[in-house]
């Protein structure tokens, strides 16, 4: 959707993958859980996963994980792609809404 484009360029940014699929999930009126799926080095299988708190605007990091047939492996966060995020969603708040 276009209005997400901004998330794939962040996702290039800060993780230097491609996005694959967002999904974002309403939790309840305040809660927003965002999963970004990104290609890496022509390697699918990446997950960042993070909550966002309308109610204050800050994000909660859940994971950073690459998934393969040989397992999970947990990876870093991403402080400064959390901060993005963060700002991309407290500067839009018709896409908080249900």
């Amino acid at each position: 959707m276009e209005k997400y484009n901004e998330l794939a360029l962040l996702t290039k940014r800060f993780l230097d993958g491609e996005l694959q699929k967002l999904t974002v999930e309403y939790k309840n009126s305040e809660l927003l859980e965002v999963n970004v799926c990104y290609e890496f080095n022509h390697i699918r299988g990446f997950n960042y996963k993070i909550c966002f708190d309308k109610s204050c605007n800050k994000v909660e990091f859940i994971y950073h994980k690459c998934i393969s047939s040989t397992g999970n492996s947990v990876l870093k966060r991403e402080s400064n792609f959390e901060s993005a995020i963060e700002n991309f969603f407290a500067s839009k708040p018709n896409l908080q809404t249900v």
